[in-house]
């Protein structure tokens, strides 16, 4: 098992059909069906939010708020170091190549602020699902297979199913979460989660610690998967997303956070006090189209909010 790598490369390796982590899984094959994943996400024009990247444990387990190997923000090197290594196989750092040549030559990032740029407006760049070779780049190119749904995914269900019911346990811990954390050298979970962080996502409703640290687990671990959102209307978290550090990006100096905003100019942007989103709760639904409420009008109202 090589914790430093493993985790990003399963999302990578070409051929997914013998892999287990993969309950279904999508196969691609030259010249039959190919893909553009690599190219779609160096140009993603997006990018993490200062939110996400602060929940990733350090090393010993414990959240950034009460570990003492911490090392600050400072810069992408003090922020991703003795953090989860899943940290440095999801976010592009220094230690990861931004472009390999057809001869090899490999790029990396060399000054902090090339981590912002008009492709990547909060500087916390994923490289889940991203080869990034000069080949790779090129429109059309990209054979190795998707996930549809994956292991991870059903132990995070079960553990959190269990921990809503009052029924997760250290057995239960082990079977699911644990064997995720294994997977990249992180201490266990244990059942009675041995801290309070201040830094607890403040849900408008009570969550034990256990459920807490089960959530946090989830987001890290399907970080760019497209599971947020719909967690978050699941759990009626919408207003988490009211937080300004959820559209933040990554720090430029040591007094403001940088943020991008879309304009096609490579400016940078700090991000200004007072500026700010609304959640609006009829998003916790979809409209129910028109078409159907013309063949139902009398037994399917619109939902609330899209009247």
């Amino acid at each position: 098992m090589a914790i430093q790598k493993d985790y990003y490369e399963l999302f990578v390796m070409e051929n997914k059909s013998n892999l287990k982590e993969a309950v279904f899984y999508i196969e691609y094959s030259d010249p039959l069906r190919k893909h553009n994943t690599s190219r779609n996400l160096t140009e993603a024009k997006s990018g993490f939010s200062k939110d996400f990247v602060d929940a990733y444990l350090c090393i010993d387990g414990r959240p950034i708020s009460l570990s003492g190997l911490y090392e600050g923000d400072e810069n992408m090197k003090k922020e991703s170091a003795n953090r989860d290594p899943r940290f440095k196989q999801n976010i592009l750092t220094y230690d990861f190549p931004f472009s390999i040549s057809d001869d090899n030559d490999t790029i990396y990032i060399k000054n902090e602020n090339e981590f912002i740029s008009i492709n990547c407006y909060t500087g916390y760049k994923s490289i889940k699902y991203l080869v990034p070779t000069v080949k790779a780049f090129e429109t059309n190119t990209n054979v190795y297979d998707g996930i549809l749904y994956r292991y991870a995914e059903l132990l995070l269900n079960y553990a959190e199913a269990k921990a809503e019911l009052g029924e997760c346990n250290q057995q239960v811990l082990d079977m699911t979460v644990n064997k995720l954390r294994d997977r990249v050298g992180m201490p266990h979970l244990i059942e009675d989660v041995g801290f309070i962080d201040p830094n607890w996502p403040k849900w408008g409703y009570e969550l034990t610690p256990l459920l807490q640290e089960i959530r946090r687990e989830r987001r890290i671990e399907l970080a760019g998967e497209g599971f947020r959102l719909d967690d978050l209307k699941r759990w009626k978290a919408g207003e988490l997303l009211n937080n300004v550090m959820t559209y933040v990006g990554k720090k430029t100096d040591g007094e403001h956070y940088a943020i991008v905003y879309p304009n096609y100019t490579n400016d940078n942007y700090l991000y200004e006090e007072g500026k700010s989103r609304k959640w609006n709760d009829k998003l916790y639904l979809y409209p129910i189209p028109t078409g159907e409420l013309s063949r139902n009008p009398q037994l399917l109202p619109q939902n609330i909010g899209w009247q």
